[in-house]
């Protein structure tokens, strides 16, 4: 019988209240923790190296750390034949501690998956400690220990040729920021040097990095404090470090001029050397706009950076085409359901949807092998279509690794990356509403792919989160706990828990309506057969209200883990659907607030 660990289901997800430095180094604590149990799994006796002492970082210099730690598990599952993971780049956009903690949310799920002693996850043997007044730099040499400690996992670091790698995308960034200048004129590649070791790479980049602060200061952006280099024997993983500030800088450097562009990662076929490194990092100088001020800056509204619906829209166009691409190529002709257009919609419900069809490409995955990965949660913070288009990108990419996974392409072509695609589609005056319809589709395309219902212990794992969220809002609202037991109920079927979840869904548009929220009302579409998967989608959507209700009110969700969910039947559902049909019924009671 398949069983689900609530636990890496669920993680604890995001929270009404902004995080700080010190939140995101007290769960980076926990991550280290879990790697080193995963050492011990793996019979690493070695010490852990502890990360130099940092300065003068900050957020988006922590996230690219965590997305190296993310990196090094994507090359751990392919060692061990778990399947890829995505691994996405660094937004363009503001970086604030709450991005860098929803990432090592996500590390910590991700290393969940890879323990094989589950039991240490059920006893919770991972504890938070609440750490305070700590900075980016604290959180950081946090960070770059924990990526260390993947290095005997791996049986090695970086090697030079992945520091290679990272120089390459380096060199066509400044490419593309002289492409931004109007600079044509030719740089020759400057003559390989022989003999070069990882010292000189990191001398190197140091000094592309002073070039860079100083285009900062021409730019008047607060510009990245360059450090100085110990006198001592330099690793590959620690010049592919100074690379990663590097790459933060640039990004930085973009979105002040307005601009943004993805690059493909260029596999090299041949071993490189730290003398082809410093190469890259030479011609990398040179390339180097030096934005003087005789010359006329090229730069664009940085509020043409933001994302609207006309982007997710267009997006989700791309992803729709790229599904039924797949669904010809395994020759499946069942036609998928037909959509029922909702009016109204906000970026939570579009991001809600968003979720539903990263769970489907999950089990996709599953089926075809690949080890469970991450999967995001509602979140608990307002939405933009900025953090919609993310999480839809991210989507595009976990259906870029099954399908490039699968031996089923067309013409031995791989799926091309909607962050690669230059000419986008453009569209105007889109909606979230228009953007959900277009990612529903994808749903029951998915649907007709997988070709079987979520299973009872999937639903029931939403529903005690609902239930739970359920019971946060209604003490929210009655300032006192509630202690409400749990009915058992027998014989009941899908249809009789779809009709408990109308139930609910009405009691928390009354909260919306009685609260003078400014959303429309949102509806379940009935289907003609109730199935499983139609009370699944069912509870997405009211998930996606109760996300609207937390974030107008402020309230946290509640950290709800249990340890393992297994033969649940639809019974078993519907006892926690009533069960939240009755909790929030006390917040609707006049008698409850009089005391």
């Amino acid at each position: 019988m398949r069983y689900l660990f609530l636990l890496l289901v669920v993680y604890f997800g995001l929270y009404a209240q902004e995080k700080t430095p010190s939140d995101v180094y007290s769960e980076s604590v926990v991550l280290k923790q879990m790697v080193v149990e995963l050492r011990r799994e793996n019979h690493v006796e070695s010490a852990l190296r502890i990360a130099p002492k940092q300065k003068n970082k900050s957020p988006r210099h922590v996230l690219q750390k965590t997305l190296e730690i993310l990196t090094k598990v994507n090359k751990y599952r392919e060692i061990n034949g778990y399947g890829k993971i995505t691994v996405p780049p660094v937004p363009p956009r503001d970086i604030t501690p709450q991005d860098v903690y929803k990432n090592v949310k996500r590390l910590k799920v991700e290393v969940a998956y890879l323990l094989n002693n589950k039991k240490i996850l059920q006893e919770k043997k991972f504890h938070v400690k609440q750490y305070k007044f700590k900075t980016p730099s604290d959180v950081y040499k946090e960070l770059w220990t924990v990526s260390l400690a993947f290095d005997e996992l791996l049986g090695q670091g970086f090697t030079p040729t992945d520091v290679y790698i990272q120089t390459q995308q380096i060199v066509d960034a400044i490419k593309f920021l002289r492409i931004t200048q109007r600079e044509h004129i030719e740089v020759k590649m400057p003559p390989l040097k022989e003999n070069q070791h990882p010292n000189h790479a990191l001398y190197k980049s140091i000094e592309l990095l002073a070039n860079l602060s100083k285009i900062q200061k021409k730019l008047w952006m607060e510009e990245v404090q360059v450090p100085t280099v110990e006198q001592k024997v330099i690793s590959p993983t620690e010049v592919y470090d100074s690379l990663q500030t590097i790459t933060a800088e640039i990004d930085r450097i973009f979105r002040r001029l307005g601009v943004e562009r993805s690059f493909r990662v260029k596999k090299e076929k041949e071993k490189k050397t730290p003398s082809d490194v410093v190469q890259n990092l030479e011609y990398a100088i040179a390339l180097l706009p030096d934005f003087a001020f005789e010359k006329k800056l090229n730069q664009y509204p940085k509020l043409s950076l933001k994302k609207t619906p006309n982007d997710v829209y267009a997006l989700s166009e791309f992803i729709l085409k790229k599904i039924q691409l797949m669904k010809d190529l395994r020759g499946i002709r069942a036609e998928a359901k037909q959509t029922t257009y909702i009016y109204g919609l906000k970026p939570i419900h579009v991001y809600v949807k968003g979720i539903e069809n990263l769970e489907k490409i999950a089990k996709l995955k599953e089926l075809e092998g690949f080890k469970p990965s991450q999967s995001p949660t509602a979140p608990n913070i307002a939405i933009t279509p900025s953090e919609v288009y993310e999480l839809i990108l991210r989507l595009d990419d976990e259906i870029n690794l099954l399908f490039n996974y699968e031996d089923i392409q067309a013409n031995d072509n791989k799926l091309e990356s909607y962050r690669e695609v230059i000419n986008k589609k453009h569209y105007k005056e889109k909606t979230s509403s228009d953007v959900y319809d277009y990612l529903w589709k994808v749903s029951y395309e998915l649907d007709a792919i997988l070709n079987l219902d979520y299973t009872p212990n999937e639903t029931y794992v939403l529903a005690k989160k609902i239930e739970n969220d359920i019971q946060k809002i209604a003490e929210y609202f009655l300032k006192h706990s509630l202690n409400l037991e749990l009915k058992q109920n027998i014989s009941k079927k899908p249809s009789d828990v779809f009709a408990s979840s109308l139930q609910l869904l009405d009691k928390l548009q009354y909260i919306k309506d009685r609260g003078n929220f400014t959303s429309v009302k949102t509806t379940i579409p009935k289907d003609k057969v109730i199935t499983p998967t139609s009370v699944y989608n069912a509870l997405r959507i009211v998930s996606a209200t109760i996300s609207e209700i937390r974030v107008f009110y402020g309230i946290s969700e509640s950290d709800y883990t249990i340890s393992v969910v297994e033969n649940k039947t639809p019974s078993d559902v519907y006892s926690v659907v009533e069960l939240a049909n009755r909790i929030i019924s006390k917040a609707l009671k006049d008698s409850n607030y009089e005391n």
